[in-house]
């Protein structure tokens, strides 16, 4: 990626913030704690601050938390219905604690990112691995992976399935709104391209894709988007609307469903800690999807 990438980096340690703060999410506490030993000074120097006012003063705004937690265990969710045989590839993990969490699991884990990302991740990932006495798993592994460079991908192919095709699932969550649309379209060929190579099997399945006419935002929530576009160099883009973002996969060669996130509500632990309103809460996991792609090479070659 071009060298401005670097700076969506940071974003991770924003939501890690939130997770921490108003979740009961595993290991959320710890990976910000270490977080922020290892890192400089994040850009965000007054964007946290304003949260705890929020939840004070203005607990409907912060229904960006029930999508911050909804997605993530959306997301785990659904690669847990995969079997074991499928490799777990996920792109521009962050901070997130999915590698922790399936260290136990005998499928292959591999974590991704921009370098500095996850030189990061890794060590915050090995101090807390020491804090608890706890051996790393063999099947886990971390691997520099610019998403939209097709010669990043043939390499993490070559690397990990070389002279052999796998079942392998690619996942993300966070990234996509910081990509353009014709950035988009490179990711998404990206990864047909590393199926129709790599792949017996391979689904795409993703939190990122959601029809943004419907969602209502505050202006206090505006005001923050405007202030992480401004930090990050990134306009964010998302697809307007479910039919525009199925017609985008099918021509990637993925034959798409979608399903909302509101099936996850009961499993919040942010509306325990802040006073949101629940009708509001629900509102918004039924906008959110967590989308399951499964690559048809036919559908490609037709």
């Amino acid at each position: 990626m071009p060298e401005d990438y670097e700076k969506i980096s940071p974003t991770a340690v924003l939501v890690a913030f939130m997770r921490a703060r108003y979740t009961d999410m595993p290991y959320a506490r710890e990976i910000y704690s270490a977080a922020r030993q290892m890192t400089k000074p994040y850009f965000f120097k007054k964007t946290p601050l304003i949260f705890p006012r929020l939840a004070r003063f203005a607990p409907s705004t912060m229904g960006r938390l029930a999508y911050l937690e909804g997605r993530y265990l959306s997301l785990n969710e659904a690669i847990n219905t995969l079997d074991d045989s499928y490799t777990v590839i996920e792109i521009a993990s962050g901070l997130s604690a999915r590698g922790l969490e399936r260290m136990s699991k005998p499928s292959v884990y591999i974590e991704t990112d921009l370098p500095d990302m996850l030189a990061t991740k890794q060590k915050v990932i090995q101090k807390i691995l020491a804090e608890k006495s706890a051996a790393p798993s063999p099947n886990h592994y971390f691997y520099a992976l610019n998403a939209l460079d097709p010669n990043a991908w043939e390499q993490l192919g070559h690397t990990f399935f070389d002279g052999n095709k796998g079942n392998i699932a690619v996942i993300h969550e966070g990234l996509a709104q910081y990509l353009a649309a014709e950035e988009k379209v490179k990711l998404r060929d990206n990864i047909a391209r590393f199926f129709d190579r790599y792949a017996a099997k391979g689904v795409w399945i993703t939190t990122d894709f959601f029809p943004y006419k419907k969602i209502r935002k505050t202006w206090i929530l505006k005001l923050i988007d405007r202030r992480i576009e401004k930090k990050t160099g990134r306009k964010y883009h998302q697809f307007a609307t479910l039919e525009e973002i199925l017609k985008f996969l099918e021509q990637g060669g993925f034959k798409a469903s979608l399903q909302d996130c509101s099936f996850i509500f009961d499993r919040l632990t942010c509306v325990g800690k802040v006073p949101l309103d629940k009708a509001r809460v629900q509102e918004v996991l039924r906008i959110y999807k967590i989308c399951t792609a499964i690559y048809a090479q036919n559908r490609r070659d037709s």
